[in-house]
């Protein structure tokens, strides 16, 4: 007659193996969480930097306004660019008009993760706004 088997201590052997997977999922998701919280942030400063372009009559000081507010919303946020661009397409800057940003930020990926990861991510948005009828600053 054979013995029984006896499986105590099994569980804490398929813990110790499944742990490191358990944590890498983990951090995995943190990753993708932070990805995409860095995508929205640099919408938010496309969308922020389209309006107050919007806003001035000249190009120069629509432009001027675009990044200023770009920049201030992606520090505002905590979001760190290794590179910075913000494209301003004032051609249309009449009342009535509109007028286009394009942001795109460079970021170390270990910003974005837990782990120190090597290489850089590129998130890029656009936002286009009406420039107001009656509200333009000079």
């Amino acid at each position: 007659m054979t013995a029984p088997c006896d499986e105590r201590g099994s569980a804490p052997t398929e813990l110790a193996l499944l742990a490191p997977m358990l944590i890498v999922l983990v951090l995995f998701v943190v990753f993708v969480g932070r990805l995409t919280s860095a995508r929205l942030d640099v919408t938010a400063a496309a969308r922020d930097a389209a309006r107050a372009a919007s806003l001035r009559a000249e190009p120069a000081a629509a432009t001027a306004d675009a990044e200023t507010a770009a920049r201030h919303t992606l520090t505002d946020r905590g979001v760190s660019c290794r590179r910075l661009d913000i494209t301003v397409d004032t051609t249309d800057l009449q009342p009535g008009g509109h007028v286009h940003v394009q942001v795109g930020c460079t970021t170390d990926l270990a910003d974005l993760a837990l782990l120190q990861l090597p290489g850089s991510h590129r998130v890029t948005a656009g936002a286009t706004e009406v420039v107001d009828r009656y509200g333009i600053q000079q």
